[in-house]
């Protein structure tokens, strides 16, 4: 019964996942640049130039996260042990995602930018996983995909 709930429930998952992570990026980006509570001292850069990293981040938090096994199918973790996993999969793909940036490209990023990034990814994910898991809940109260079984005996003897 949990890999035929996962098929319809592990897409949304990723979705969201994807899209709370694709837009922490680019509310960092703004949060930086649009909102400067840090004063920018080496000129503005294009949003162009970080947007284009937005499939690659989408691509690399999918595979860490599949990888760290968030994705698989299984019955419903405690809140805790789940928000655990998430932020530890979120480190790992973030360490990832820096050493990249920096070993490979010349261009250097912002690092309040990762901060917020790291930040309003680690918040939002976790949030969305939260908000998800309590609206599972509250459909499976209301008998969506509940599966009712009869006992029938004796009673105790």
């Amino acid at each position: 019964m949990l890999r035929q709930y996962h098929q319809t429930v592990g897409p949304v998952y990723r979705l969201v996942d994807a899209c709370v992570i694709g837009g922490a990026w680019l509310l960092a980006y703004w949060a930086r640049f649009q909102l400067p509570l840090i004063e920018v001292t080496k000129g503005f850069p294009k949003f162009s130039t970080y947007a284009s990293l937005t499939p690659l981040i989408l691509l690399l938090w999918q595979i860490v996260f599949s990888n760290s096994a968030i994705y698989a199918p299984r019955q419903m973790p405690r809140r805790t042990h789940e928000a655990f996993s998430v932020l530890r999969s979120h480190l790992i793909a973030l360490m990832s995602f820096l050493a990249l940036t920096y070993l490979i490209s010349e261009y250097r990023y912002s690092r309040v930018v990762m901060i917020y990034f790291a930040l309003f990814g680690a918040i939002g994910l976790v949030a969305a996983r939260m908000t998800l898991r309590n609206s599972l809940r509250a459909l499976r109260r209301k008998g969506v995909r509940v599966k009712r079984v009869l006992l029938a005996g004796e009673g105790v003897p």
